[in-house]
Order: C-alpha cells, then structure tokens, then sequence
C-alpha cells in the first residue's frame, strides 16, 4: 500500500470538505441577504436552475408543469 499516496487523498478530501463546508455557509447567508432585501430566495434558486438548463430542457419543463396545472385545475 502507498501510505504517501493514501495520506496525500485524505488531506485533499479533507481540504475539500472544508471548501464546501464554506461554500455552503456563504450560500446560506447570501439566502439570508436577499431575503432581508425583500426577495423570496426559494424563488430566486428557481430561477437560477432555470439559467442552468438549456432552451429546449426549460421549454419541456414548462410544457410539462402546464400540463399538470391543468389536468389538476389549477
């Protein structure tokens, strides 16, 4: 067994744990900004997985949630 090897993959995994352990935090307290700022940050990540997503995917979607709203009613 490479012990050197081994060592060097559990502090990288460590060093990233923590990175995203920040990242999280930092999310968390933007959420908390735009929520002070009057803005619904629910709605806000909505919109940001709908940049995310090409044309044609965000198109589906929006076909496909049409579709339900109107077999439910609403």
């Amino acid at each position: 067994m490479d012990k050197e090897r081994l060592k060097s993959y559990v502090q990288r995994l460590q060093a990233l744990k923590s990175e995203a352990k920040s990242v999280r935090d930092d999310i968390r307290d933007l959420k908390c900004e735009m929520k002070g700022a009057g803005f619904n940050p629910k709605a806000v990540e909505t919109v940001v997985k709908l940049l995310e997503m090409n044309a044609a995917d965000r198109d589906d979607q929006d076909n496909l949630i049409e579709t339900y709203r109107l077999a439910l009613g609403i």
